[in-house]
């Protein structure tokens, strides 16, 4: 499937500049696969993608989801061989006031220093200068990760996706969830 994707979108073909890029898989998660897997799959892909189109940008989200977190523990770059490669992750954090009250209740305040994660979680201090609980993921990890990897490598991070529901702004400048 990738290869003929790559045929009809290389460049010299009439539709090269309709894309912007290949995004292997959005939010890779499943029953019965796993993140080595996910890495394993994903350099396959790569390397059939790049036979026949070495310029247009492959995107590369980690497991679970696409979240941060997903880049914990990795030590190495799943396609650091290739060129042109863009890592990318979903920023949903806090999950309370970013999924606007869906399976989640109303009327979450941000910024906020008791702000849990979940509906049950731990409390963290969510607040506007560090754009998130002192610097941390959800799971605590912290986004930290992906930077320390960027680092030796220089490859651009595109937050692939975020929300924030902003139907109710406080005087002080604080966002309100309330139900529509």
């Amino acid at each position: 499937m990738w290869q003929a994707i790559a045929t009809h979108y290389k460049n010299g073909t009439p539709y090269a500049a309709t894309i912007a890029g290949y995004d292997l898989w959005n939010e890779r998660e499943g029953t019965g696969a796993s993140e080595a897997g996910w890495i394993s799959h994903s350099q396959t892909i790569t390397s059939a993608i790049r036979a026949i189109d070495p310029d247009h940008v492959i995107i590369w989200e980690p497991w679970e989801w696409g979240l941060p977190w997903g880049f914990d523990g990795m030590t190495t770059m799943p396609l650091a061989a290739f060129s042109n490669i863009v890592y990318s992750y979903h920023a949903y954090d806090p999950h309370l006031f970013t999924n606007n009250g869906v399976g989640d209740p109303y009327g979450v305040k941000y910024p906020n220093p008791s702000l849990a994660c979940f509906a049950g979680g731990a409390n963290l201090n969510w607040n506007a200068s560090t754009v998130g609980p002192d610097g941390l993921n959800c799971d605590g990890s912290g986004r930290q990760s992906i930077l320390n990897l960027q680092a030796p490598y220089g490859f651009p991070i595109f937050i692939g996706e975020f929300s924030a529901y902003t139907a109710s702004v406080y005087n002080d400048g604080s966002i309100i969830l309330t139900q529509a």
